[in-house]
């Protein structure tokens, strides 16, 4: 389940669905980009800097949640930074087709195009090609740009995903008083994955619970000023410093 929260410390937390990298709303209320435009907006008036960190669940391989968790913190900060070659290049490597039937299932919710793909499984059928080919036809129309329209999930495509999340993405902005040109710094020493660390503290599982599906998930913190944790402190001391507020 994709849902978020904002901490009142700062801390926005965005849950992702199961092995995928991509945040996608299951609900239109669930949208990710409204904490993301709440943590730009505790930035803005707060000062600090922002720190991205994704996380995974204990199950599966090491190797495969260490690369889960960074490309779940890429992601989020491909949106904050506008980068759409990463973001459909992390897509690219560590997606499926199931993280585009999630996006046009939302916008035949929220824009009331054609574009819902039937069930969510990541199987390429006629209803997704059917779905995808609306969505490049659509998309063509409003951002006036020139695409294939032919129902394939290509890079071309994604990048028109990409598109779409960052108008969305810009009207919550706005909806925060926030421009949405004005540029959000985020240092790339300050995206990390975590893999399953947080999931063996004892502390952060009190936080969370240690149900798997608590740690499928992204958090965007918002480091004040003050605080004087750098990336040696590890991310660990630096969530438990914005839920208690102790300066690592």
């Amino acid at each position: 389940v994709v849902h978020a929260k904002i901490a009142r410390t700062g801390s926005a937390s965005m849950y992702f669905p199961v092995d995928s990298p991509v945040l996608a709303p299951v609900r239109p209320e669930h949208t990710p980009f409204a904490p993301l435009a709440g943590a730009v907006s505790e930035l803005r008036e707060r000062g600090g800097r922002l720190v991205v960190l994704g996380h995974a669940s204990p199950t599966g391989s090491d190797t495969h949640n260490d690369a889960l968790s960074l490309a779940r913190a890429r992601t989020v900060a491909s949106w904050l930074r506008r980068d759409e070659a990463q973001w459909v290049d992390t897509v690219t490597e560590h997606g499926s087709p199931a993280d585009t039937q999630r996006w046009l299932r939302h916008w035949s919710r929220t824009l009331g195009w054609d574009t819902n793909p039937g069930r969510v499984d990541g199987v390429i059928d006629a209803a997704t090609e059917r779905a995808v080919t609306t969505f490049q036809r659509e998309f063509a129309q409003r951002f006036d740009a020139s695409i294939s329209v032919d129902g394939r999930i290509t890079r071309t495509t994604l990048a028109a995903l990409f598109a779409v999340c960052m108008r969305e993405f810009e009207t919550h902005l706005r909806a925060a008083s926030i421009d949405p040109e004005s540029e959000i710094e985020l240092a790339e020493e300050d995206v990390l994955g975590c893999g399953t660390s947080f999931a063996k503290e004892e502390g952060l599982v009190r936080c969370f619970g240690d149900l798997p599906g608590q740690q499928q998930r992204c958090d965007v913190v918002v480091v004040p000023p003050t605080c004087r944790w750098t990336r040696e402190h590890g991310p660990p001391a630096l969530f438990l410093y914005t839920r208690q507020d102790i300066v690592p």
